[in-house]
């Protein structure tokens, strides 16, 4: 039998009697417009296409390296994904913990 545990705050959630949540996050860059040129200079966009598409090398088509994205996932019970669902980056949280000056 699988054994599932609450990554919040740590309960163990039975399948067969409780409701279990996945939250997945996925953190990755993110992809920068394009550069608009010369709006009234006449573009043949095909062949841009084209030759952007001979230029490229197969390292650029390939996923970014694993250190710039990060895939996350975790298991909540119902009243932990009530609270992640309301605020889901914790910037409440954060405001109950006061450090002084020092």
């Amino acid at each position: 039998m699988i054994r599932y545990v609450c990554d919040l705050c740590g309960r163990e959630i039975d399948p067969e009697e409780d409701s279990r949540f996945v939250v997945l996050i996925e953190v990755r860059p993110a992809l920068r417009p394009p550069t608009v040129g010369n709006i009234e200079e006449e573009i043949d966009h095909l062949e841009e296409l084209q030759r952007l598409l001979e230029n490229l090398d197969d390292s650029q088509l390939e996923q970014p390296p694993a250190e710039v994205t990060r895939k996350f996932r975790f298991d909540l019970c119902a009243s932990c994904r009530e609270r992640f669902v309301k605020e889901p980056l914790g910037r409440e949280a954060r405001k109950i913990w006061q450090f002084s000056k020092n």
